[in-house]
């Protein structure tokens, strides 16, 4: 049997800070109920265009804002983002 080996993973994604509710709202056609509280969080889009709901401090550990210096590197024009990603 194969041991269990550490990676580590970098990728390029899409977020925007979401209450949980107004995820589930939005991406998952629940109604909302005002009367339950809900949790920080953030919507994440991946590449392939997968859209899910992240808590706030768990998204803020993994994850950094990049730069418009740092899109420009890999985009090669000021402020883009990266092909295949795309905007939520």
């Amino acid at each position: 049997m194969r041991e269990w080996k550490k990676y580590v993973s970098a990728k390029i994604t899409l977020a925007k800070p979401m209450f949980k509710n107004e995820f589930d709202a939005r991406y998952k056609n629940q109604e909302i109920d005002p009367t339950q509280p809900t949790a920080e969080g953030y919507a994440v889009q991946y590449r392939d265009g997968y859209i899910s709901w992240c808590p706030k401090a768990e998204f803020e550990l993994a994850n950094r804002e990049i730069t418009d210096a740092e899109l420009s590197m890999l985009s090669g024009e000021p402020g883009q983002v990266p092909a295949p990603c795309q905007k939520v």
